[in-house]
């Protein structure tokens, strides 16, 4: 509640779309003129877009497997990031936009915090070292950097629930009703982490659950054949959960499989996240080392010497000083050789955790063998950080647990000089990091506000006061007494010591605006709507965020791209804007042909050398807000209809004749025989057919269909300028047509004289399959918790 306390009082959104006024379009009069927090963009132009338009179709009746607004059309299903599936989106349904986003937030830090502290209590830990790692791992800056982010968290929340249904069930081994039953929760987590919308994070953190369910069995399970049983039943659970998520999991797979980013991420050494500085590894301690968002993001000092390392990915793993404190004191305790062995359990998976996403984080060799592996390549690795933060959360834990024992035991001398190990490592901890801090300002002459040094040193201060107030002060209450009033003031100190050590720090990173800052319908917008209707626009400069903003305001956007496009699509459009996907138009096309090629109907915005060069081959057509001219295409629409054609074999080709200046979109289309190969290359072939004249009409349908009444003087082609996918299909006048891959990337069918209707409609066989195989899976699970508890009935009536 203190985390999300101004937009819960205040009425507010908790969503960073104050970024919206650095836009003319989106501008309004009384916002703000500086951004709170830029870094969270993705969270405004993307994610809670999705959201929306996940909200839109499945109100209207439709499951959202195509969206026609990004890029010439995008797979949605299949793009994990839409989380169409997720069980959080259906707050979305309930409760309406601005109430969701809080409460998924709020159900996320809840779930982080107290499944991590009821996992923690089933290895024997006590109330207040329980509630401090949960604290931790709530609070840790990975969760509080991606807090409004509406996919990372959701998985990573469900993390200690899986655990902690791991224990559960090695514990309950003895009565198979309650074992079942534990199982078949385990399989509905895993598959809710599946469908909540991050496959990177999903990825790692099953291989973290699993990792843990083999330790715990081979731990607790004797003899080794009982253990082998049990390591059956886990993969068991584990296909039971792939197999609920399978509606999210099979879509995902056919399109990466077909993305740009799995097909050529493995030639280029660039793709290969891993491998950060070593000298990026404090950032991870301190959430405001490099001068927070409480301070100022421009900050020189970061941007220049660890731009590689992106500030938003690495900070993410940030624990906090009191985190950092207590866990060279938890480390200790693996030196016991006596002792529960849950405890020591508890502190090897810890170690582990640190020691394995150290390796991912840090070390390129490890990241880029994961990154060949098949089915991982469009991973990105630097989305495993909250693997480390359950291990420091556990391991902190621990080190309060050896705390509260010395001064449970009068051990005073021992609970002193763990004390002093503790507040030594927080001295030479933050003593380190101002020294880095102050050495980078001086050596690249940081652009951060007057003053940050010197609240970066009184925050660190209150961490340290907070935390030895907060240490001391559970040791006197559970230590010296063992009442329950005095074990709850206890564990309430240390939850605000632990929350204080980066709940606080890191609450100004996220963002809480007015309503009326929360994607307004601005008098430019609504021009843009009313110029554009159902066009196909290209959004460029400073006018209008994209990359998928276009999705809230139903505009169709061309220079906006999915996080997996497909190959074809981000080749052609390289070639014709020089740049890849979600970064907009580089420059201006060498000739009109450009944007015709892409059936580009309005050019909205300008500036520089792009808006230099649009005076050439276009025109303004007006000015819609702020000075954003808008310039009208000549023959820039969705479908037309094209007389002559030319036969290629690979795409290598094609790019090349369907990009020369000499090559007229508008009277002949490029049809590829061949299969995607970017490095073939033959002859082109010669011109067919002749010149026609005709028209097209296009309407969408409900569900990212398309209907086209094409005129057209002659036989013909009507070239349809959406992706091109394997599952699309096609119908003219009712009856079966084939369709063919058009100028690389789009679609065409062949269309006789006269007037023809012609329906196209996308059908995600495996989106279908996924759904099938989800419903038969849930089904069993439904089975297997009914079934038995049937038998016990039937066997109760029978005594």
């Amino acid at each position: 509640m203190v985390e999300l306390w101004t937009p819960l009082v205040h009425g507010q959104w908790f969503l960073p779309s104050d970024i919206g006024q650095s836009f003319a379009l989106t501008k309004v009069a009384s916002g703000p003129k500086t951004p709170h927090n830029t870094l969270t963009g993705d969270v405004y132009e993307g994610l809670v877009p999705f959201l929306h338009f996940d909200v839109a179709q499945v109100r209207s009746g439709h499951i959202p497997a195509w969206n026609p607004y990004n890029g010439n059309g995008q797979p949605f299903a299949a793009n994990g990031q839409s989380a169409v599936f997720s069980p959080y989106t259906g707050l979305y349904y309930l409760l309406g936009m601005r109430l969701a986003l809080l409460a998924a937030a709020l159900a996320k830090l809840w779930l982080a915090g107290f499944f991590t502290y009821l996992f923690l209590r089933r290895h024997g830990l006590r109330e207040v070292s329980a509630l401090v790692g949960g604290a931790l791992f709530a609070y840790g800056g990975y969760h509080l950097v991606w807090l409004d982010y509406q996919t990372i968290i959701g998985v990573s929340a469900l993390l200690p629930v899986a655990l902690w249904l791991v224990r559960r069930a090695l514990d309950s081994a003895a009565r198979s009703a309650a074992r079942r039953l534990t199982l078949v929760a385990l399989a509905a987590v895993v598959g809710a982490m599946a469908l909540s919308g991050h496959p990177e994070t999903f990825l790692f953190d099953g291989l973290c659950i699993a990792g843990y369910g083999i330790g715990a069995t081979c731990s607790a399970i004797r003899p080794w054949r009982h253990a082998a049983g049990w390591l059956l039943r886990f993969a068991g659970v584990a296909l039971l959960g792939a197999g609920i998520g399978a509606v999210q999991l099979a879509p995902l797979a056919q399109y990466q499989s077909q993305s740009y980013r799995a097909l050529h991420a493995r030639s280029s050494a660039d793709n290969v996240v891993p491998g950060f500085p070593a000298d990026t590894i404090p950032m991870a301690a301190f959430p405001d080392l490099f001068g927070g968002p409480q301070y100022d993001y421009y900050d020189r000092a970061l941007y220049v010497t660890h731009e590689l390392s992106n500030y938003a990915e690495v900070n993410g793993t940030a624990v906090g000083l009191g985190a950092l404190v207590l866990m060279p004191l938890g480390v200790l305790m693996l030196r016991r050789r006596r002792g529960a062995p849950r405890v020591r359990l508890l502190g090897w998976f810890g170690l582990t955790c640190v020691v394995v996403d150290a390796l991912l984080l840090y070390v390129r060799w490890v990241g880029t063998l994961w990154w060949h592996l098949p089915g991982v390549g469009t991973a990105v690795l630097n989305r495993s950080q909250d693997i480390a933060l359950i291990g420091v959360a556990t391991l902190a834990a621990l080190g309060v647990q050896a705390l509260l024992d010395a001064g449970r035991d009068g051990r005073w001398r021992d609970l002193g000089a763990r004390l002093s190990v503790s507040v030594v490592t927080g001295g030479l901890l933050t003593l380190f990091a101002l020294t880095l801090r102050h050495s980078l300002a001086r050596a690249h002459l940081s652009s951060g506000r007057g003053g940050a040094a010197g609240h970066l040193v009184a925050t660190h201060m209150l961490e340290a006061l907070l935390l030895a107030v907060g240490l001391v002060g559970a040791v006197a209450f559970v230590g010296l007494a063992g009442s329950t009033k005095l074990r709850i003031a206890g564990s309430v100190v240390a939850a605000v010591c632990a929350f204080a050590s980066n709940g606080l720090v890191m609450r100004s990173y996220n963002t809480s605006v007015p309503t009326s800052l929360a994607y307004p319908a601005t008098d430019g917008v609504q021009r843009v709507q009313r110029v554009l209707g159902t066009k196909e626009a290209l959004f460029v400069a400073d006018s209008f965020p994209w990359p998928d903003m276009n999705l809230w305001y139903g505009l169709h956007d061309v220079g906006s791209f999915d996080p997996l496009d497909f190959a074809w699509q981000t080749d052609l459009y390289r070639r014709v804007f020089g740049t890849p996907n979600n970064t907009g138009p580089g420059r201006m096309p060498a000739c009109l042909g450009g944007l015709q090629l892409f059936g580009i109907g309005e050019v909205i915005g300008g500036g520089g050398a792009f808006e230099d060069a649009a005076s050439a081959p276009l025109r303004p057509g007006g000015s819609l807000t702020s000075g954003v001219a808008y310039y009208p295409v000549p023959n820039g629409t969705l479908a037309s209809v094209v007389g002559q054609s030319r036969q290629v074999d690979g795409d290598a080709t094609a790019l090349a004749t369907v990009t020369r200046c000499t090559f007229d979109p508008t009277t002949t289309v490029v049809l590829d025989r061949a299969d995607y190969a970017p490095g073939s290359r033959s002859a082109v072939g010669p011109v067919q057919g002749e010149a026609v004249t005709g028209a097209a009409a296009t309407s969408w349908t409900g569900n990212g269909g398309l209907e086209v009444i094409a005129r057209s003087t002659g036989r013909a082609w009507l070239l349809v300028r959406q992706s091109w996918a394997p599952d699309w299909s096609a119908t003219v006048d009712g009856k079966p047509a084939v369709i063919r891959r058009a100028d690389v990337a789009f679609m065409a069918v062949r269309v006789p004289a006269g007037t023809s209707h012609v329906v196209l409609t996308y059908h995600s066989g495996s989106l279908e399959l996924g759904e099938t195989v989800s419903l038969v899976t849930v089904a069993v699970a439904i089975g297997l918790v009914l079934v038995p508890a049937g038998r016990q009935r039937r066997r109760r009536t029978s005594s």
